[in-house]
C-alpha cells in the first residue's frame, strides 16, 4: 500500500488509501503513524478529495481516542466535522460527532454530555459504529453516577456478549465498564469473570493498544479474589506487548496496574510511587477521571503508611469528582473521609439554595426519577436512610410534586 501511495499522482486515490490505512496503523499502535498523518497535505482540488480528507480526519480521530491521544482526537474531530460539512458528507459528520462524545467523556467534559449522547443515539441508532460508541459512553456515565440499571442496559446495547457483531475496542471498553460496575457492588468474582471475557477477546485480536481501560479493572478484580499471581502475570504479559507501541493510555494503565498490585501486597510505598506516576500520566493525556481515581489510590496508600494529613486529600478528591459529575465517586470519597475520623472542612460561606435543588438534592432527584428506593439511593450516595428521607422530602417540596411517581413522569 505504501508503494502504491508513493508511486501514484492521483491525489484522490492517495487520500482514499490513507483514510483506510493510517487509522488502522494507529489502532495497532504503529509508532510512525501519527508522523505520517502530519505529513498529509491539507490542500484539496475537488469535493471528492475533501470527502476523503474528512474521512481521514474522522477515522484518525477515532483511532486516537482508543489509544490515548486525546488532544489530537479533539482537534481532528473539529476538522473532520468542518471538512465533512463543507462537502456534504453526513455519515462522516455522524462518525466525528460520536467520536467527539467519546472524547468529551475521556477528557472530563461531562456537562450536558448525557443529553448530547442520547440525542445522537436517537439519530444514529441504526448505524453500528456510532450507536455502539454512544451506548458505551452512556453506560460509563451511568456507572460513574451509580445508576446501575441504566448502565447495565447501555452496556448490553454495545453487544459485549456477541463481539463478532460489534466493534472490538467498544466491546473491550464495555467489558471494562461492566467489570468496574461489578467491583462497585463488591461482586468481585463476577468482575473477574467479566475481565476474563475481555482479555480473551483482547488476546484473540492481539491489539494491546486497546488494553488501557481493561487492564486496571482486571488486575483489581484478580487481586480482590486472591489471584495476585494472575494479576502479576497479566502485568508481565502486557509489559511485553505495550512498550513498543504508540499506546499512551495502555502505557499509563500499566503504571496504575503496578500500583494496584503493590497495594494488595501491602507494599504501600511502592504503590504510592506508581499511583503518583499514573495520576501524572493520566493528567497529561488528559484523562481527569482515571487521574482522580489514581490520586484516590495514592491517598489510600499514604493513609496506610500513616502519613500526616493523608486523609485531607479525600475532600478535595470529592470536589474533583463532583465537578466532573461522578456522583458515586464523590460520595465514596466523602464517606472515606468521614471514616478516617477527620474533621470535614467548614461549610461557612457556602451559598444557600433556597427553593433551588442543592447538588446533593440533584443527585437524589435523578436517582428518584429512575425509580430507586431510599435504600438504593443511600447505597449509591453513601448516606444514611434518614438523611436520604430528608433529601427526598426536600426534593419533592422544591419541585412541587406530590410523589416519586409524579417526579418520574415529569422527567
Amino acid at each position: 500500500m505504501d508503494e502504491v501511495i508513493a508511486n501514484t499522482t492521483d491525489r484522490t486515490l492517495v487520500l482514499t488509501l490513507l483514510a483506510s490505512c493510517l487509522p488502522s496503523r494507529l489502532q495497532i499502535g504503529d509508532p510512525d503513524a501519527l508522523a505520517a498523518m502530519d505529513a498529509v497535505p491539507t490542500a484539496v482540488s475537488s469535493a471528492e478529495q475533501q470527502r476523503q480528507l474528512a474521512r481521514l480526519h474522522a477515522n484518525v480521530a477515532d483511532a486516537c481516542v482508543w489509544i490515548g491521544h486525546h488532544r489530537r482526537a479533539s482537534s481532528l474531530v473539529r476538522s473532520a466535522i468542518e471538512l465533512a460539512s463543507d462537502c456534504g458528507a453526513p455519515y462522516l459528520i455522524g462518525i466525528a460527532r460520536s467520536t467527539g462524545v467519546h472524547t468529551d467523556w475521556l477528557t472530563g467534559r461531562w456537562d450536558g454530555l448525557d443529553d448530547k449522547a442520547r440525542s445522537l443515539l436517537a439519530e444514529y441508532r441504526q448505524l453500528l459504529p456510532m450507536s455502539g460508541e454512544l451506548s458505551l459512553v452512556l453506560g460509563l456515565l451511568a456507572t460513574a453516577r451509580g445508576e446501575w440499571d441504566r448502565a447495565t442496559a447501555h452496556f448490553a446495547a454495545v453487544g459485549p456478549d456477541e463481539p463478532e457483531n460489534a466493534v472490538t475496542p467498544v466491546v473491550l471498553a464495555a467489558h471494562a465498564g461492566i467489570a468496574s460496575m461489578l467491583l462497585s457492588h463488591s461482586d468481585n468474582e463476577a468482575a473477574a469473570a467479566r475481565a476474563d471475557l475481555g482479555l480473551e477477546l483482547l488476546r484473540a485480536k492481539g491489539a494491546w493498544s486497546w488494553s488501557g481501560e481493561l487492564l486496571p479493572v482486571a488486575v483489581e478484580a484478580y487481586c480482590r479474589i486472591g489471584r495476585t499471581r494472575a494479576a502479576a502475570a497479566l502485568i508481565d504479559e502486557a509489559s511485553q506487548e505495550v512498550p513498543d507501541l504508540d499506546a499512551p493510555l495502555a502505557t499509563v494503565a500499566l503504571l496504575l496496574c503496578r500500583g494496584i498490585l503493590s497495594a494488595h501486597r501491602h507494599d504501600h510505598a511502592r504503590a504510592a510511587h506508581f499511583f503518583h506516576k499514573a495520576s501524572d500520566g493520566y493528567d497529561r493525556l488528559p484523562a481527569p477521571y482515571p487521574a482522580a481515581l489514581a490520586r484516590e489510590q495514592l491517598a489510600r496508600s499514604q493513609l496506610a503508611m500513616g502519613e500526616p494529613g493523608a486523609a485531607e486529600a479525600f475532600p478535595a478528591l470529592a470536589e474533583d469528582f463532583a465537578r466532573l459529575g461522578a456522583t458515586r465517586a464523590a460520595a465514596r470519597r466523602r464517606h472515606t473521609h468521614r471514616a478516617t475520623g477527620a474533621v470535614a472542612p467548614s461549610r461557612r460561606g457556602r451559598r444557600g439554595y433556597g427553593n433551588e435543588l442543592s447538588p446533593r438534592e440533584q443527585d437524589v432527584a435523578r436517582l428518584l426519577a429512575d425509580g430507586h428506593t431510599n435504600r438504593e439511593i443511600a447505597e449509591v450516595l453513601f448516606l444514611s436512610r434518614r438523611t436520604v428521607e430528608q433529601h427526598v422530602a426536600s426534593v419533592l417540596r422544591k419541585l412541587k410534586v406530590a410523589s416519586r411517581g409524579e417526579l418520574a413522569a415529569a422527567r
